[in-house]
């Protein structure tokens, strides 16, 4: 018998993720990915109703990296250099993982495709803070969000 409003034990933890951006960029070591929202066109018809247009509109999500990781910062400064000029390969084609409580077993994964960097910040630096981490976020744009 099951109780009700009873959360199981094996629950996937929101702090137990991987992101991976291929190619060239690899996975990188982020603090935190904001949430993924997927949204559906909505066109309204003649007769004021709304349904669905059956296509995801685009979506984008925020990461924040850590900027003391020196190597990491410079593939994604490569890569947000290929999106400023939209060259060749600025599109790419990042995995979200998220693990069970181990941290080794993968549990859920989403496919990002043609992800792109739209916008990078700089954490705000201050004489008065006591030594947090200095970040870079990230805003990514994609396509559209796979379960696989």
């Amino acid at each position: 018998m099951t109780i009700k409003n009873v959360i199981p034990e094996n629950r996937v933890p929101v702090n137990k993720y991987a992101l991976i951006v291929q190619p060239g960029v690899g996975e990188i070591t982020l603090t935190s990915i904001g949430g993924l929202e997927e949204e559906l066109d909505a066109p309204e018809l003649p007769d004021r109703t709304v349904r669905s247009g059956g296509r995801a509109k685009p979506g984008s999500t925020d990461i924040v990296q850590p900027m003391h990781i020196t190597a990491e910062v410079a593939l994604m400064e490569a890569w947000y250099a290929l999106c400023k000029l939209s060259l060749p390969g600025y599109l790419k084609l990042a995995v979200l993982i998220q693990f069970d409580e181990s941290g080794l077993v993968p549990t859920k994964r989403w496919t990002l495709p043609n992800v792109w960097l739209m916008k990078r910040l700089h954490t705000d630096s201050e004489l008065e803070n006591d030594g947090d981490m200095s970040t870079i976020t990230w805003t990514m744009s994609y396509d559209e969000i796979r379960p696989s």
